[in-house]
C-alpha cells in the first residue's frame, strides 16, 4: 500500500522517444505480490499533465487493477480540450499478449509528429481486439463507428472505419475498410520495414544508387491495392482541388529483384475545371532492365463539362534520368496533337525538349520551329517557356516567358496575322468562341517588382460568339519610370465608340490606375449569354462614363451608365418587357436609381436597388420592382409548363435578391381582369374514350407518388391574391373542349427552389363557372358549377385537393322510371309530363385523380302529397340508394335526354322507348356539332358548324345545317343555315353582323330569313329581309333612382 508521484518526469528521455516530453502523476496503490505473475494490486489516481507531440493532456483519471497477469484500467479525461473514456484489459497470461479495449472518444486532440503545427481532432467510439508481442506478429482488428477526423479547417466524417491484421510466418495481411475507400497491403514483408520499402521503391523508380538503401532488409515482396468507392473527401488533402468518383489502384513490388508492376483504373477524376471521365494507367519494368515503362490513356478530357479532347494518351520510358514520352490528343476534326518529347532530370532542374510535333487546329497544320535548346526549363520554383515559335502559312505566334515569383515573371509575344479562332478548341469549356485577325506584340517586363506592360495590338473584326464587337486597337507604352500610358478603342461594331484612356503609374502605390472608360450607345447583346435561364432576347444600348482608379488587384470604379431601348424576355414567365435605366457605379455596387419597365400593353412599373460585389466577385442582387398596376407577369403555354400555364395581370411588387448563382425572386400580387390560369388534367395522347371522368370503376386510383420539377436554377416565391375577375380553367380533355371554366377568389403561394422543386400552397373558392362535360365521345353537355367549390394546395402540386359540384338540368318524362310500378294504363298518362331533373357531378379528393360521384335532384318533387307523387318518390329514393343504378340513370339523361327503366323494374312497355329514341337523336346532334367544331378549330378557330336533327311522330324530320365565319379581326360575322331535309325548294337563312365600336356594344345587322306570318293564312314560306342597328349595355344592378324635389327658395 502506498503511492507513486512525479513532477516533470522526462518520459522522452526514459523511452528514447522524442514525441513524449514530461509528465506529472499521482497514483495510489493497494495490493500485494513480489512479481508480476503474483501481483494483486489496485491502483487509482491521475496523470495531472502529460505532453505528446506538443499537445498537453490535463487531468487524466486512472482506475484499475493488476491481478493474475491481467491488467485492467479505465482511463477518463474530461478536460476542456479533450473528452474520452477508454476501458482496456491487457492479458499477459498466454504466450502472446492480448489487448481488448472499448473506447468512447468525444474529442481527442493530437499531432502526428513533434514538428507538426496542425492539430487533429478525433471523435469516435469502437473496440480494439489485438493479440501479439510485436507489430510483425500482431493479429486482430480495430472497429470504429462514427469516426470524425478534423483538422483546423476541414472535417471528414466516416460512419464505419475498420482495420484488420493477420500474420503468418511468411505473410502479412493488413486491411483498412471505410465508407469511401479500402486499403489492402499483403505479401512477404515486415511491417516495421514499410517506410524503408517505400524509400527503396522511390530509389528504384528514380534509378539511383541502390547502396543508399539498407542491404539487410528482410522483406521480399509487397502488394498494395486501393479501392475508392465514392467521391473521396481525403484525396483533396494531399492534392488540392483533386477529387475522383471511384478508382482502383494496384502495386506489386518485388523487392529482391526490383521489379515493379502497377495498374490503375480511375472513374471521374476532377481537377479544377478539367474532368477525365475514365483513366487507365500502367507502370512496369522488366527483369534485368533498368527502364521503367508507363502509359496513360483516357476516353477524353472535359473542360467545364464540355469536350476538350475526345482522346488523350501519354506513354513513355524512364531510363538513366531521362523520360522519353509521347502525347496524342484529338478532338474530332478540330484538334489533332502528336508530340514526341524528352525530359532530362538533373540535380536542380528538369529540361523538356519537344523533338517532334504535329499540331492540326481546324484542319490547319501548325509547326513548332525546332531549336537546340530546351523548350521548357523548371528550376528553383520557376518555369521558363523558351523559343515557342508556332507557324502556319503567314500566321505566327511566338512566345517566350518566365513564370514563378514576382521578380522572375516576364513574357514576350509576337503575333502576326493570327486568327483568334485558333484558340477556340482550347477554351471549349468556357462557352466562348472568338474570331478576328490579330497583329502586334505584347511585352511584359518586371521593373522593381512591378509588371510593365507595353503593347501595340490590333484585332480586326473582333467577334465574340455571333456578335461582331468591332475593330480593337490597344496601345500601351512606358512613359517615364514606372508609368505606362494606355490608349484603347473599339470601332465599327456593336461596341462602337468604346474607349479606354489613361495611365498606370506604379510610383503611386496606393492608386496606380488612372483610366477612363467611355461608351456611346454600345450594344449590350454580348452579355445576354450570362443571363441564360433568367432572360433571353436581350437587346439595348449602354452609354457610360466611368473612371477606374485604385490598385490592379482591386480597381475602384466611379461613374454612370445609362441603359436605353432595353428589350428582354423573362424566360420562366415568357413575358416581354422594355426598359430604361440610369445606373450609378462605385467601387462596390451598381446602384439603380431611375428605371422604368414596361410590358407589351404599355403598363409601367419602376425599378430600384443595387447590385453589390466584392472586387467584382460575389455579385449579389437587391432589386425592387414597384408601382405595378394591371401589369403582365405571365404569358405561358402548355409547352412551357405542364402543371399550369396561361396569362396573368397583377397589381403589386416584386423583389429580386441574392447571389447571381442563387437568385431569389419574390412577388406579391393581386390579380386583375384578363388573368386566365389553365391547369391541364388530361393526357394529351388519350384515346378520349372516357375523357377524364371514370364512372365505370370509380374505385380505381393511381397511387404513384409524383413530384413536379422545373428546369430553372432560380428560387421563386409568388404570393397571389386571386380575385373573381380572374378565370381558372381545369382542362380534362383539350381536344374535345372538356373543361371547367370558373371565376374564383383566394390566395395562392408558389415556391420554386434551386433544384427545380415546385410547391404550391393556399386555395381557391369557386364563385361561378361552367363545365363542358364530355365522355365516351357521346356526352357533350354544359354543366353549371355551383358556387362554393374549392381547390386546395399544401405543398406537392400533384397532391392538390378538389371539392367541386356541377349541375345540369334536364326535362325528362318520368314514365320510364315507373316501369313495373303502375297498376293500369290510365296511371301512365299521369307521368308523361316532363319534370325538371338535376344531374349532379361531384369531384372530391386529389385534383389529378379525384373520386367522381353522381347524384340526381328533383326540384318539383320536394313536396310530395299526392299518391301519384308518392309512387314516383318511392322509385326515386330507391334509385338514389343504389349508386350503380343512379349512375345508369344519370348516364341515360346525359346521353339520351331521358330516363330508362330501372334495373329492378319487373315489366316494360313499348311506349317507354318513344321519348328515349327522340331525345337520343336530339342529343346526338348536340354532340355532332361540338365534335365537328373541334375538328374545324384545329384548322381555323373562326369557323363554327352546327348540326340539328329533329323528328317526332307529329312532325316531319328536320336536318338544320348552320355555318358561321368571322372576318376582319372578328368584327364582321357571316351566318348561314338551311334545312337539308326539306322537300322542293330548300329554304335558307342568312345574316351579316358588323361590330362598330371597340367595346362590341354597338352593332349593325342585316338579314334574310324564312318566317311564318299568321296574318296571311296557310302560307308559311315567307321571306323576311331587314336591317337594324342595336346597342347593348351590361350592368350588375337595376335600381330606380327617385328624383329629388327641388326645394323652392321663394318665401
Amino acid at each position: 500500500q502506498g503511492s507513486l508521484s512525479s513532477k516533470k518526469l522526462n518520459l522522452g528521455q526514459i523511452l528514447s522517444n522524442p514525441s513524449f516530453e514530461y509528465c506529472n502523476f499521482n497514483i495510489d496503490l493497494n495490493g500485494q505480490g513480489s512479481s508480476l505473475e503474483h501481483l494483486k494490486t489496485k491502483f487509482k489516481g491521475a496523470i495531472n499533465q502529460i505532453s505528446y507531440n506538443g499537445i498537453l493532456y490535463d487531468n487524466t483519471i486512472l482506475d484499475g487493477s493488476i491481478m493474475n497477469n491481467l491488467i485492467s484500467c479505465k482511463i477518463n479525461n474530461q478536460s476542456l480540450e479533450n473528452a474520452f473514456i477508454i476501458d482496456a484489459t491487457l492479458d499477459l497470461q498466454e504466450e502472446k499478449t492480448s489487448l481488448n479495449a472499448k473506447t468512447d472518444i468525444q474529442k481527442l486532440n493530437f499531432r502526428l509528429n513533434p514538428d507538426d503545427t496542425t492539430s487533429i481532432t478525433l471523435t469516435c467510439n469502437g473496440n480494439f481486439n489485438l493479440t501479439g508481442n510485436s507489430l510483425e506478429e500482431l493479429d486482430g482488428e480495430i472497429d470504429l463507428e462514427h469516426l470524425k477526423y478534423s483538422t483546423n479547417h476541414e472535417h471528414y466524417p466516416f460512419n464505419h472505419f475498420k482495420i484488420t491484421k493477420k500474420a503468418t510466418e511468411d505473410n502479412q495481411d493488413i486491411k483498412l475498410i471505410s465508407d469511401e475507400f479500402e486499403l489492402h497491403i499483403s505479401g512477404n514483408y515486415t511491417p516495421d520495414e514499410l517506410p524503408t520499402i517505400a524509400q527503396k521503391l522511390i530509389h528504384n523508380i528514380q534509378q539511383k544508387d541502390q547502396l543508399l538503401i539498407d542491404s539487410t532488409i528482410l522483406s521480399k515482396n509487397v502488394n498494395v491495392i486501393v479501392k475508392v468507392t465514392e467521391n473521396n473527401q481525403v484525396i483533396s488533402q494531399f492534392i488540392e482541388n483533386l477529387s475522383l468518383e471511384s478508382g482502383f489502384f494496384s502495386l506489386n513490388y518485388d523487392i529482391e529483384n526490383g521489379n515493379i508492376s502497377s495498374n490503375h483504373n480511375i472513374i471521374g477524376l476532377h481537377f479544377k475545371n478539367i474532368t477525365a471521365p475514365h483513366i487507365i494507367a500502367n507502370i512496369q519494368n522488366e527483369r534485368d532492365s533498368s527502364a521503367l515503362n508507363f502509359s496513360v490513356s483516357t476516353g477524353g478530357l472535359l473542360q467545364n463539362d464540355s469536350s476538350l479532347f475526345d482522346l488523350f494518351e501519354l506513354k513513355g520510358t524512364f531510363k538513366n534520368n531521362v523520360v522519353h514520352f509521347s502525347n496524342l490528343s484529338k478532338k474530332g476534326n478540330n484538334l489533332d496533337i502528336d508530340v514526341e518529347s524528352r525530359a532530362i532530370f538533373s540535380k536542380d532542374s528538369i529540361k523538356i525538349h519537344f523533338d517532334q510535333s504535329k499540331v492540326q487546329i481546324e484542319q490547319k497544320s501548325w509547326v513548332l520551329k525546332p531549336v537546340d535548346n530546351p523548350n521548357i526549363v523548371l528550376h528553383d520554383g520557376i518555369t521558363e517557356f523558351l523559343y515557342f515559335d508556332f507557324r502556319h502559312a503567314d500566321e505566327i505566334l511566338f512566345v517566350d516567358a518566365s513564370l514563378g515569383d514576382n521578380s522572375s515573371n516576364k513574357a514576350n509575344a509576337i503575333i502576326s496575322n493570327f486568327k483568334l479562332e485558333n484558340i477556340n478548341p482550347f477554351i471549349a469549356g468556357f462557352d466562348l468562341r472568338f474570331h478576328g485577325l490579330v497583329n502586334g506584340f505584347i511585352d511584359i517586363s518586371n521593373r522593381d517588382g512591378f509588371p510593365i506592360i507595353e503593347t501595340n495590338l490590333s484585332v480586326n473584326k473582333f467577334q465574340m460568339d455571333d456578335d461582331t464587337l468591332g475593330d480593337l486597337e490597344i496601345i500601351s507604352e512606358n512613359a517615364t519610370g514606372l508609368a505606362v500610358k494606355v490608349n484603347g478603342n473599339i470601332s465599327n461594331g456593336i461596341l462602337n465608340q468604346m474607349k479606354i484612356k489613361g495611365d498606370i503609374d506604379f510610383e503611386n502605390k496606393k492608386s496606380p490606375l488612372n483610366l477612363r472608360l467611355e461608351t456611346q450607345r454600345s450594344s449590350i447583346k454580348p452579355f445576354e449569354k450570362y443571363l441564360a435561364g433568367l432572360m433571353s432576347d436581350v437587346s439595348g444600348y449602354s452609354t457610360t462614363d466611368i473612371s477606374i482608379t485604385g490598385p490592379l488587384k482591386s480597381p475602384k470604379l466611379d461613374g454612370t451608365m445609362h441603359l436605353d431601348s432595353l428589350r428582354f424576355k423573362m424566360d420562366y414567365l415568357q413575358t416581354n418587357y422594355t426598359a430604361d435605366a440610369t445606373v450609378k457605379i462605385d467601387y462596390s455596387s451598381f446602384h439603380i436609381s431611375d428605371a422604368k419597365i414596361v410590358d407589351r400593353y404599355g403598363q409601367k412599373g419602376s425599378i430600384s436597388g443595387d447590385v453589390n460585389h466584392r472586387n467584382f466577385h460575389d455579385f449579389k442582387l437587391d432589386l425592387n420592382i414597384n408601382d405595378l398596376e394591371n401589369f403582365e407577369i405571365m404569358n405561358t403555354l402548355r409547352s412551357d409548363n405542364n402543371l399550369f400555364y396561361g396569362s396573368a395581370f397583377m397589381d403589386g411588387s416584386a423583389n429580386i435578391s441574392g447571389p447571381v448563382d442563387d437568385i431569389y425572386i419574390q412577388v406579391n400580387a393581386k390579380s386583375r381582369k384578363g388573368t386566365v390560369i389553365e391547369i391541364p388534367l388530361d393526357d394529351i395522347e388519350s384515346d378520349h374514350t372516357l375523357s377524364y371522368v371514370k364512372f365505370v370503376d370509380p374505385k380505381k386510383k393511381a397511387n404513384e407518388e409524383q413530384t413536379f420539377k422545373t428546369a430553372t436554377g432560380i428560387q421563386m416565391d409568388f404570393n397571389f391574391e386571386i380575385t373573381n375577375d380572374a378565370e381558372v380553367k381545369l382542362i380534362f380533355d383539350e381536344l374535345l373542349g372538356d373543361k371547367i371554366e370558373a371565376s374564383s377568389h383566394g390566395n395562392l403561394r408558389m415556391e420554386i427552389n434551386t433544384f427545380g422543386d415546385f410547391n404550391m400552397y393556399g386555395g381557391l373558392t369557386i364563385d361561378k363557372g361552367n363545365y363542358l362535360f364530355t365522355a365516351f365521345d357521346l356526352i357533350n353537355k354544359f354543366f353549371i358549377v355551383n358556387p362554393g367549390g374549392t381547390l386546395r394546395w399544401d405543398g406537392n402540386p400533384y397532391n392538390a385537393k378538389i371539392n367541386l359540384e356541377a349541375i345540369k338540368r334536364e326535362y325528362p318524362i318520368p314514365l320510364p322510371l315507373l316501369a313495373g310500378s303502375l297498376s293500369s294504363k290510365e296511371d301512365s298518362t299521369l307521368f308523361q309530363t316532363a319534370i325538371p331533373a338535376d344531374c349532379y357531378l361531384k369531384l372530391e379528393g386529389l385534383l389529378f385523380n379525384p373520386d367522381v360521384t353522381f347524384d340526381l335532384g328533383f326540384p318539383s318533387q320536394t313536396n310530395l302529397n299526392t299518391n301519384t307523387n308518392s309512387t314516383l318518390n318511392t322509385v326515386i329514393n330507391r334509385i338514389r340508394l343504389d349508386q350503380e343504378e343512379l349512375n345508369r340513370q344519370v348516364f341515360a339523361l346525359l346521353v339520351l335526354g331521358t330516363f330508362i327503366p330501372p334495373s329492378f323494374a319487373n315489366t316494360s312497355s313499348p311506349e317507354l322507348s318513344v321519348g328515349a329514341v327522340n331525345t337520343g337523336i336530339n342529343s346526338f346532334s348536340d354532340f355532332a356539332s361540338s365534335q365537328i367544331n373541334n375538328w374545324l378549330g384545329q384548322l381555323d378557330t373562326r369557323f363554327q358548324l352546327g348540326v340539328d336533327y329533329q323528328t317526332s311522330y307529329q312532325k316531319k324530320a328536320e336536318l338544320i345545317l348552320s355555318l358561321r365565319r368571322k372576318f376582319l379581326n372578328d368584327r364582321l360575322e357571316l351566318s348561314y343555315s338551311t334545312d337539308a331535309a326539306a322537300q322542293g325548294s330548300i329554304p335558307y337563312d342568312i345574316s351579316v353582323k358588323y361590330t362598330i365600336g371597340d367595346d362590341g356594344n354597338l352593332k349593325l345587322q342585316g338579314f334574310q330569313k324564312q318566317a311564318n306570318d299568321p296574318t296571311i293564312g296557310s302560307i308559311t314560306n315567307v321571306r323576311t329581309t331587314g336591317v337594324g342597328l342595336f346597342y347593348r349595355y351590361q350592368f350588375d344592378k337595376f335600381r330606380l333612382r327617385r328624383r329629388k324635389k327641388k326645394i323652392s327658395t321663394n318665401p
